[in-house]
């Protein structure tokens, strides 16, 4: 199954064989391998033969866009797959589910391939190119990640950070909080200034700093739908 992740993608390096078409009085095409390049990288497919000229070709496809970045109750952004094309000698005839296709996050589907093959027997291999409509994205330069609590202010040394991503797509910071913590303070919630808005935090919240690792937090954050320049200032309450 092609599963696809926020940070990189598995490339398969494939032995490529030249292909030979000849012909025979039973037609035969021998697909020994399917490259399926997906997002800058090639993905394996184990290959196929059919002794008809019109047969199908199945790639299991999942959206898993950043799920290495996300917990369980947080969902990332959908993916729409709006172009697929054979490479010679093949035509594509159909595609199922029709194109362009929104899959949502950690979705499962399968699109299946009717394609044509060519007059002649063929073996060699398949090449299947998958393109996804470029999403729009946004700069986020934030100069600096600062704790606020009551009327405590203190700015994070060495926090800035550049990010590209897409409008809205939730983003991971992992801070100590001890700059505005103490032992045995209770927080009833933590949020952020606009236009950024905390989607999740671990742990959550209400709790009670009663232990070392009670100053760790994670804090999960939806970015706006334009560039931004500036501080992300986190608020504890």
């Amino acid at each position: 199954m092609l599963l696809i992740g926020s940070c990189s993608s598995l490339v398969d390096i494939m032995q490529i064989r030249i292909p030979f078409i000849q012909k025979k009085k039973g037609y035969k095409v021998t697909i020994t391998s399917i490259s399926l390049r997906f997002m800058g990288a090639v993905h394996g497919i184990p290959g196929i033969t059919s002794e008809k000229q019109v047969f199908y070709v199945n790639i299991p496809f999942q959206n898993k866009m950043g799920s290495n970045l996300l917990p369980d109750d947080l969902k990332g952004p959908s993916m729409k797959i709006k172009d697929i094309k054979v490479g010679m000698p093949f035509k594509l005839l159909e595609v199922s589910p029709q194109l362009p296709a929104e899959i949502p996050f950690m979705t499962k589907t399968v699109f299946r391939l009717k394609v044509e093959g060519p007059a002649v027997n063929y073996e060699g291999p398949m090449s299947i190119t998958m393109n996804d409509e470029p999403a729009e994205n946004i700069g986020l330069n934030i100069r600096a990640i600062a704790l606020s609590k009551g009327e405590q202010r203190v700015e994070l040394q060495n926090s800035s950070m550049r990010l590209s991503l897409q409008k809205g797509q939730i983003f991971k910071t992992e801070l100590q909080m001890y700059n505005v913590l103490k032992y045995n303070d209770k927080i009833s919630k933590v949020r952020v200034a606009p236009p950024f808005t905390v989607e999740s935090t671990d742990p959550a919240f209400p709790t009670t700093v009663d232990k070392k690792d009670s100053y760790v937090m994670k804090i999960y954050i939806r970015a706006p739908d334009s560039n931004y320049t500036g501080d992300l200032d986190i608020i504890v309450e």
